[in-house]
């Protein structure tokens, strides 16, 4: 295990995404289908500027905004924090331990999505058996 590799080496891509303009039910769908605990929202040009994860689904429940069936762009957590294609899968663990979150948005060199990284990837990453 290097953790000075990129996260290129363990991210998911291409990450689950939904547009502002789509619905709440529809973010729904997709994770559950996927099978994934972060949807990334992104604008006409592929830019991260939100993101959903089950975590905000609890609350949506427990609060009764689920009901409404909003549009993401009323319920989303506005400019992610996002990690670099270049930058290592160790900065991607520091960015989300303090910061208390587990799911970052990669983004190219233009700030594009091209995957999203998790800290059960990273998980997996480190528990991986030495060959």
């Amino acid at each position: 295990m290097d953790w000075k590799e990129s996260v290129v080496k363990i991210m998911s891509s291409p990450p689950v995404a939904i547009k502002p303009s789509d619905r709440l039910i529809d973010a729904a769908r997709k994770m559950y289908q996927s099978n994934v605990g972060s949807i990334v929202v992104v604008d006409n040009k592929n830019y991260p500027v939100g993101i959903l994860t089950k975590s905000d689904f609890l609350y949506f429940i427990a609060t009764g905004i689920v009901k409404r069936d909003p549009l993401i762009k009323e319920v989303m957590r506005s400019e992610p924090v996002v990690v670099k294609v270049n930058e290592s899968i160790k900065d991607a663990y520091e960015r989300m331990k303090s910061l208390g979150i587990r799911h970052l948005p990669v983004v190219d060199d233009d700030g594009e999505v091209v995957g999203i990284i998790s800290m059960r990837d990273i998980l997996i990453y480190v528990c991986k058996p030495i060959a």
